[in-house]
């Protein structure tokens, strides 16, 4: 089970966390490079498909697509006003249009949890999560 504790991990997976801890427990395994368009390294759960993105060894984000449970509520088939009402915030104005193949994806942004809702067609198709950031 994918339960997210904001801002601290997903599942099994803490933020910041060294990945090859992961990796020697056959919990994770490596995707090809081509994966993520940020240059983070992209690793997947063995025939799952949570993502798990990794700079300088470290866990730094992490993509559900079948299962995000939070406070015991799975988000990932959600309607976005369901979504919005366990997260208990609203997202930021800003909202990013993707388009993925022939569907077109809504991108909002929950600051406060650091953390994206991909929406298509009103229903949450993917989230992504992460840990705080420090200010540079």
């Amino acid at each position: 089970m994918y339960d997210w504790i904001p801002l601290t991990r997903v599942g099994k997976f803490i933020f910041n966390t060294v990945v090859q801890k992961y990796v020697d427990q056959g919990l994770l395994e490596k995707m090809p490079d081509d994966q993520d368009a940020t240059g983070w390294q992209t690793y997947g759960v063995p025939g799952g498909s949570l993502r798990v993105h990794v700079e300088d060894n470290r866990i730094i984000s992490i993509a559900c697509y079948d299962e995000c449970i939070l406070n015991g509520y799975n988000l990932i088939g959600m309607t976005f006003d369901d979504a919005k009402n366990v997260l208990e915030i609203q997202p930021s104005e800003d909202v990013d249009i993707i388009d993925i193949g022939d569907t077109r994806q809504e991108v909002f942004e929950f600051d406060d949890l650091e953390a994206q809702l991909w929406v298509e067609k009103g229903k949450v198709v993917t989230v992504f999560c992460g840990p705080r950031f420090e200010e540079e």
